[in-house]
Formats: structure tokens, C-alpha cells, sequence
């Protein structure tokens, strides 16, 4: 992944051996003080040898901590895996951290 100022970019080789089935990718935040919308970016897997990704692809999202109206809404989950033939998927936005004083919106694309 490129980084912005938000994130330490990362990239490396995993090797899986017979004993092991897990790697943890640490990615590093910065905490910047600035007053900014949440940001995306994405981790993707490639370059695989005698292996299928599924799925090839994670969003990670930074939840800027000076929050606006200290009132964070966010998606419930940070990743979600459907089937093609399951024909929707339901993913959660929900209030994580203060009150609504107010009717807000918030736009999904």
C-alpha cells in the first residue's frame, strides 16, 4: 500500500512453511493532530506461488481521533467476505463513539 502522512507504508514477502498458517502485518499509524475525515487504504496479497488468494484484498480505515462533534460513526466491521451466489451482502454503519445531537448523514459509495 502507498502511505499517506497517516500510515507507514508496507510491503514484505510472507512465507508459509507446513507448521505455519498465520503472518501478522503491523502497520503503523500516526497520530498527526489534524482535523481530517477517516481515511482508507487497502492491503492487497499478489504474487502468490502454488497457492488461490481468496481474498486478495483488505480496507483498513483511520478513524481521525479529533472527531468532528466528538461523534463517530463508522462501518461495523473493517472487512466482509461474500459468496457471488449469496446475490447481497449486508454490511453495518453504526454511532461508535458519542450522542447524536442532531439528525446527521453520512454518504456510502
Amino acid at each position: 500500500s502507498l502511505a499517506s502522512g497517516d500510515y507507514q507504508s508496507v510491503e514484505m514477502d510472507l512465507v508459509f512453511g507446513p507448521s505455519t498458517t498465520q503472518h501478522t502485518v503491523n502497520i503503523s499509524i500516526t497520530d498527526d493532530n489534524l482535523l481530517e475525515t477517516n481515511e482508507t487504504f487497502v492491503l492487497e496479497l499478489s504474487l502468490a506461488t502454488n497457492v488461490t488468494i481468496y481474498p486478495n484484498f483488505t480496507t483498513v480505515t483511520i478513524i481521525d481521533n479529533e472527531a468532528f462533534l466528538g461523534l463517530t460513526i463508522g462501518f461495523d466491521q473493517v472487512q466482509y467476505a461474500v459468496s457471488e451466489q449469496s446475490g447481497s451482502v449486508e454490511v453495518s454503519v453504526s454511532v461508535l463513539d458519542g450522542e447524536i445531537p442532531s439528525g446527521i448523514s453520512v454518504e456510502v459509495t
